[in-house]
C-alpha cells in the first residue's frame, strides 16, 4: 500500500520508534529477520503511543520466537508469512490491541506454542491459548494448525489447561474468520468459547477433512 513503510528487519525497530502518526501505521518488513530484530521490535512497540501493523509477507525467517511480542499493546495487526513454520509460546501474551491476524497460505502446517503454564511434575496449571489475550476482529487462516509439544495422551478435557486451542475464548467483541484454500484440517476446539464469532467464510477450494 502507498502509505506503508518498507524496511529491513535490522532497521524496523528504528522506524517503529519514530512513529507518531495516529492510526495503525503499516510497517512492511522485508529480507532476513533475526531473533535480535524481534527483541528490538518488541522494545520499540512498547515505547510508542500509536498503533502499528507488521506485515512480514516479504520477510525471510522460519520462526517467531517465544515472547516475540509479549506485552506489545500497540501491535494492532500482523501478517505471518508462508515461510514461518512455528510460533513460540507467549509470543502474543498481553497483545491487548491485536485485532487483525493473517496467516498466509502454505502447504505445511503452522506449529503453535501456548500462552499457558505447561504440565510440570504431572500437574496441570491454569492456561490459555496462544492468542487468548488478543481481541481479534479479522482472522485469515491460510494453513492447517498444529501444536508444539502436543501429546496425544492428553485428555480432551485438559485442552484448555495446556493451551492447544489457539483461539479459544478470545476477548473479542466481534470476530470474522476466513479459511484459505490450503487449510486441510481444523484443529479440535479451535474456536471453543468464542461467543463473539460472527461468521466463518470457507474458500470454495478448501479441502477440509
Amino acid at each position: 500500500p502507498k502509505d506503508s513503510i518498507y524496511i529491513s528487519g535490522s532497521e524496523a525497530a528504528i522506524v517503529i520508534s519514530g512513529l507518531t502518526k495516529a492510526g495503525d501505521n503499516v510497517i512492511c518488513v522485508i529480507g532476513k529477520v533475526t531473533n535480535d530484530d524481534f527483541v528490538n521490535m518488541n522494545n520499540a512497540i512498547k515505547g510508542i503511543a500509536v498503533g502499528v501493523t507488521l506485515d512480514f509477507s516479504g520477510a525471510i525467517f522460519t520462526r517467531i520466537p517465544e515472547n516475540a511480542f509479549n506485552g506489545c499493546k500497540m501491535l494492532k495487526g500482523i501478517v505471518i508469512p508462508a515461510c514461518v513454520s512455528s510460533i513460540g509460546s507467549y509470543a502474543f501474551n498481553g497483545c491487548s490491541g491485536l485485532k487483525n491476524l493473517t496467516i498466509e497460505d502454505a502447504d505445511e502446517p503452522l506449529m503453535l506454542g501456548y500462552n499457558a503454564y505447561k504440565a510440570h511434575y504431572g500437574t496441570w496449571y491454569s492456561g490459555k491459548g496462544l492468542f487468548y489475550d488478543c481481541p481479534l476482529e479479522h482472522l485469515y487462516i491460510g494453513r492447517s494448525i498444529e501444536y508444539i509439544d502436543y501429546n496425544d495422551k492428553v485428555s480432551d478435557s485438559d485442552f484448555f489447561a495446556y493451551g492447544y486451542s489457539a483461539f479459544a475464548c478470545l476477548r473479542s467483541s466481534g470476530l470474522s474468520v476466513e479459511i484459505g484454500p490450503k487449510l486441510t484440517r481444523l484443529s479440535r476446539y479451535i474456536f471453543f468459547g468464542c461467543g463473539s464469532l460472527n461468521n466463518i467464510t470457507i474458500n470454495s477450494s478448501a479441502n477440509i477433512t
